[in-house]
């Protein structure tokens, strides 16, 4: 199945001219490396419960946000496999059976429940921004930080 998501979304970019040479050179934007870095901290300094807590909302807000756009669709559109994948049935049980792992893992390891919902509330919260992120067309800023020329940096 994860290979069929990323062709899918593989697909979408070469629709927009974006090939596979641009996905691979592609620097991720200020809100997609905030919140990629902060799965991948979790999931190394983190115990497995508050690292399956962290990922949710991901799995969570694609299936949210499918449901979302297909009450709209009023006809087959360029998302109609957007909407297709993230509503499928298949999906639909993935994402319930995480929700079942992070229940039973909240429920066999009690002392992890505040860091589960500690990550998970930061998790939702930047998979909306990475939504958002899109929507509002975000770029990193080309602004010289303060104290940089004077440090020899350009960045």
């Amino acid at each position: 199945m994860l290979n069929e998501k990323l062709d899918l979304h593989r697909s979408f970019a070469g629709e927009y001219g974006v090939t596979e040479a641009d996905l691979v050179e592609t620097r991720k934007l200020p809100t997609c490396e905030a919140y990629t870095s902060f799965l991948v901290r979790t999931a190394y300094d983190r115990p497995v419960p508050v690292t399956v807590a962290a990922l949710f909302p991901c799995m969570r807000g694609y299936l949210d946000v499918a449901e979302h756009v297909a009450e709209r669709a009023e006809a087959e559109h360029r998302y109609t496999p957007f909407i297709e994948t993230y509503t499928a049935e298949e999906f639909r049980a993935e994402t319930a059976s995480v929700r079942g792992l992070v229940d039973r893992l909240a429920a066999s390891h009690p002392g992890t429940r505040d860091a589960m919902r500690e990550v998970f509330l930061t998790s939702a919260r930047l998979e909306l921004a990475l939504w958002e992120m899109a929507y509002a067309g975000e770029e990193w800023s080309t602004r010289t930080p303060p104290g940089a020329a004077e440090r020899g940096s350009d960045t």
